[in-house]
């Protein structure tokens, strides 16, 4: 490994430090994503029960007020739309849920742009060392050695296979991440939906009175 590492020359240094980059992000992001626990096959079945019964109760119950990333965006929700509580407040909600949207989205722009980069930077690294393999070459005594040529070319190519190996495992992860933030936030919209819905057939006798 050591071996490969050196006759890719100067260019693995950036490309290994884009992989420790990304195996950081990444790191982070399974954490992040693991410790959701949003949406949950409980929460999904109490909402769905709740609509069938519309039970506005159940949504207000079910809602997780304690929740590190969710908890101030469910907490308005239930302040809004308990029974006798004040209007929607729109504006409110949506800064809690660009924030959870921030949130979610942290560190998947650099992933892309890690996907983008390591390939280009194994390119340069091959085109460098081609560079160098046909100077040497056009430098040499006696003719073309092709055995030289073979070597400096393969040598070359080591840096675009490594930048292929750090982009196409990235990507699928990113795709991954991209995945589970779309499922989140069309879990949460689901909720709000239903929130939005029944509290408003709540408030409609009080209305009438």
């Amino acid at each position: 490994m050591a071996e490969i590492f050196h006759l890719g020359g100067w260019m693995m240094w950036p490309l290994s430090a884009l992989s420790v980059l990304a195996v950081a992000i990444i790191c982070e992001r399974a954490l992040f994503y693991g410790s959701l626990g949003f949406p949950s096959t409980e929460q999904d079945q109490k909402l769905n029960a709740a609509l069938t019964g519309r039970d506005a109760k159940a949504i207000d119950d079910s809602l997780p007020v304690s929740h590190p990333v969710f908890g101030p965006y469910f907490s308005e929700l239930k302040r809004v739309f308990r029974p006798g509580g004040p209007e929607q407040n729109q504006e409110v909600l949506d800064i809690f849920a660009r924030e959870i949207a921030d949130r979610l989205d942290r560190f998947l722009p650099l992933l892309g742009v890690i996907v983008r980069v390591a390939p280009l930077m194994g390119l340069l690294g091959t085109i460098l060392g081609m560079i160098n393999t046909f100077s040497r070459l056009s430098s040499a005594q006696g003719g073309v050695d092709l055995t030289m040529l073979a070597g400096g070319i393969w040598q070359a190519l080591i840096t675009t296979a490594v930048g292929l190996l750090i982009a196409i495992p990235v990507l699928l992860i990113q795709h991954w991440f991209l995945i589970r933030k779309k499922r989140v936030l069309d879990a949460l919209y689901r909720v709000t939906h239903a929130s939005f819905v029944l509290g408003d057939e709540s408030r409609e006798p009080s209305h009438a009175a």
